[in-house]
């Protein structure tokens, strides 16, 4: 017999460990920052998330006004925090 939970959400995407998953650059830590930020809980953002919302180049500033990854991940995680 097939356990409940899977029949309501379907089958794992990942068994990797969030220890794992950050080894392999799947997860970045917010680290320090999120703690300062306020969060309790270890915070980590998707490689995905993190190039769309975080990533900055030096490119980046060319084309737009100059931002930087630090400024870029207490926006994101001040978001986290919006209720």
């Amino acid at each position: 017999m097939e356990p409940k939970s899977r029949k309501l959400v379907g089958n794992a995407v990942s068994t990797n460990s969030r220890a794992q998953a950050l080894e392999d650059g799947v997860l970045i830590d917010a680290g320090p920052m999120a703690r300062e930020a306020g969060l309790i809980w270890p915070v980590a953002l998707t490689s995905a998330a993190w190039e769309d919302c975080v990533a900055w180049s030096d490119a980046d500033s060319v084309r737009q006004v100059h931002r930087d990854e630090a400024g870029r991940m207490w926006d994101v995680l001040y978001m986290g925090l919006m209720r």
